[in-house]
């Protein structure tokens, strides 16, 4: 089974280090439907 973490950033980490990966894309669709304003996501990459 592969390892879960919340410590790693970048998708390129996450598979390198064979993390699972879990896309929650539509979860955020499901999120926003209902309102009648626009979002903005910014993902920030953090350093190390």
């Amino acid at each position: 089974m592969k390892p879960i973490t919340t410590s790693v950033f970048t998708f390129k980490d996450l598979i390198e280090g064979g993390f699972v990966y879990i896309d929650k894309t539509a979860g955020i669709r499901e999120l926003l439907r209902p309102a009648k304003a626009q979002y903005f996501l910014l993902g920030l990459e953090q350093s190390h």
